[in-house]
């Protein structure tokens, strides 16, 4: 499948103009975070503030966009969050102390199914 043609099916599903902006915004999200970007790269790899600076838009509208995106059109939510926890732990910085393992998620649907 592709980028429009996974678009045009969701927008279509209900018909023309159905869907409110903000699940025309969480379904380009997705679409974005899914195929590739024209820069070459599907934009999941990138952090909140790195899409926030490529899309000229807010971190936390991208956050908040990202969380409603996953839970509405990901086939498998369990799967994204693995998937998407896994990333996080390559590239996440721990400290540690003699009782406790600290680190910092910023991707909100990890947050949410870790816990």
């Amino acid at each position: 499948m592709s980028f429009e043609k996974e678009f045009l099916d969701n927008y279509l599903r209900f018909g023309l103009g159905s869907m409110t902006k903000t699940d025309i915004d969480g379904l380009v999200m997705h679409l974005l975070d899914k195929y590739v970007f024209p820069e070459g790269d599907p934009l999941k790899d990138k952090s909140n503030q790195a899409v926030s600076e490529q899309l000229q838009t807010p971190v936390g509208k991208i956050k908040n966009v990202r969380y409603a995106a996953s839970l509405k059109f990901s086939e498998s939510i369990e799967e994204e969050a693995r998937s998407r926890f896994k990333n996080c732990l390559l590239s996440i910085s721990f400290s540690t102390d003699a009782k406790d393992v600290k680190f910092l998620v910023e991707d909100q649907l990890v947050k949410t199914w870790f816990q």
